[in-house]
């Protein structure tokens, strides 16, 4: 679905640049889940805020951008975000608009399914639905808001769905449930990107017929 060639990222201080990423090639296939692995600090999260177009005006990118096999400029690949892209960053809570309610920020989305709503925050055991999406983001845990966040990802059906440590805030119970519904979204129109260091949570999704390692970056 996106393919990435030579790919460098640089943040730029004080009129120097400072390398983060250097020569990642990757592809992010359709029909599957690739996962992103490796020590902390090693530009996992770069990577994904990179394809998700969320850096900062002051990092400077370098490389080709393929989506579909077809070159692609990344301003525009920036404009991906939201439609064909969401990202699930790892501070789930600080996403989140502070001065709106959950709900609010639901009736964001077009043609919302309410019912599907209570019915994926069930699944992915929140308890009182009703307390949360009348909370404000600060009254709410993270590992709350990570699902939050996770089930607007699901309700999105996004091309490509990025999440970024997943896992960090979750029990293993509530990891399993994830991985559960990772694997039951339609990859044949929803790409993976599944970036975690957590190898626990990583050995659920194996023995499936999707998972794809890419190389540590």
């Amino acid at each position: 679905m996106i393919r990435v060639e030579n790919l460098s990222v640089a943040v730029k201080k004080e009129k120097i640049l400072y390398n983060i990423l250097n020569d990642i090639n990757i592809n992010l296939v359709q029909k599957g889940i690739t996962v992103i692995t490796g020590k902390s600090g090693i530009g996992k999260t770069v990577f994904a805020k990179t394809i998700s177009g969320l850096l900062p005006n002051n990092f400077v990118i370098n490389g080709l951008f393929y989506v579909n096999d077809i070159k692609t400029k990344y301003e525009d690949i920036k404009k991906m975000t939201g439609k064909g892209v969401f990202y699930l960053p790892q501070n789930a809570k600080a996403s989140l608009n502070p001065v709106l309610k959950i709900k609010t920020q639901f009736n964001d989305f077009d043609n919302i399914d309410k019912n599907k709503i209570m019915q994926l925050m069930s699944d992915l055991a929140i308890e009182k639905p009703n307390r949360i999406l009348n909370a404000y983001p600060f009254a709410l845990s993270e590992g709350e808001c990570q699902r939050i966040i996770f089930i607007m990802g699901i309700i999105l059906a996004p091309k490509l769905f990025i999440l970024d440590e997943p896992s960090s805030s979750l029990d293993e119970k509530t990891q399993k449930t994830i991985i559960e519904k990772l694997l039951s979204i339609n990859l044949s129109k929803t790409s993976i990107l599944l970036i975690s260091h957590n190898i626990k949570f990583i050995n659920l999704l194996q023995n499936t017929d999707y998972l794809e390692f890419s190389s540590k970056l």
